[in-house]
């Protein structure tokens, strides 16, 4: 009941989150965006759209694992981010097994199984993480990634809520939870999230992107501030998205003033 309780007042927190105001580069935007309003671009044939940039498995950060372990998960932590998965799957499983119920070892190895798309193993670990401390911020993040590649949004929305709620200062999770209120189709939530993500770290890419994402998909599209955005995440490390590209490029056409006789 407690648990229910809690995911419940998490998962509202997310939806009725206040906006994130607009930083002064994006004011700047307004003027213009005004009366360049672009009307609605069409689908494109096969019915394709650009996609939010998924989350990624990234390491959590939750506390230290126990001293007796602090050796062999560091090196495992070293083998993770040179993307020794395999090797760092072997270390944090021989760390638990000198501390069984350590949920900081716990939400990495999950972390690490993700990233070796061991989607069962890695949901086994971050539950037993979950079943020593359920309101782990770094456990939480780790369940709602699992549950976005899994499909069951809803399960996401009240991971991600829940992680937000205990750790509201974590980039990745607002990014993540944006990722998931936008595939139930919640515009604004997901856009306060991303933008909750850019206020912490204003240079994440992903968050650009998925901004970019949700203005152009806007009716009407909100041109400007989808370029802006979409350059910054290129500018600070995204991939460029062919049917993005589309998209601005044909807002922009939509907006664009019409030569003399049209």
């Amino acid at each position: 009941m407690d648990k229910e309780v809690a995911s419940l007042r998490a998962r509202l927190e997310a939806l009725e989150a206040k906006a994130v105001p607009y930083t002064e580069q994006e004011l700047g935007l307004f003027s213009r965006l005004e009366v360049n309003l672009a009307t609605t671009t069409p689908p494109s044939p096969d019915g394709s759209a650009p996609q939010p940039a998924a989350p990624p498995a990234s390491a959590p950060s939750t506390p230290q694992p126990a001293p007796q372990s602090l050796d062999l998960v560091n090196d495992a932590r070293k083998d993770f981010n040179a993307g020794n998965f395999a090797e760092a799957e072997k270390k944090f499983t021989e760390a638990l097994k000198q501390d069984e119920k350590n949920v900081y070892t716990l939400a990495h190895l999950a972390a690490t199984e993700l990233e070796l798309q061991k989607l069962p193993e890695a949901e086994v670990a971050a539950q037993k993480a979950l079943a020593v401390a359920p309101d782990d911020a770094a456990a939480l993040y780790m369940l709602g990634i699992i549950r976005l590649r899994q499909e069951k949004i809803d399960d996401a929305v009240d991971a991600l809520s829940r992680s937000a709620r205990a750790n509201g200062q974590n980039p990745a999770t607002q990014n993540s939870l944006g990722v998931a209120l936008s595939q139930k189709g919640l515009r604004e939530p997901a856009e306060t999230a991303f933008r909750k993500a850019l206020q912490i770290r204003p240079d994440y890419a992903d968050a650009h992107y998925n901004l970019a994402v949700e203005y152009i998909l806007q009716q009407p599209p909100s041109f400007k501030l989808a370029q802006w955005h979409y350059q910054k995440a290129i500018a600070y490390g995204h991939g460029k998205n062919a049917e993005l590209e589309k998209r601005l490029e044909a807002a922009a056409a939509a907006g664009a003033p019409k030569a003399p006789g049209q």
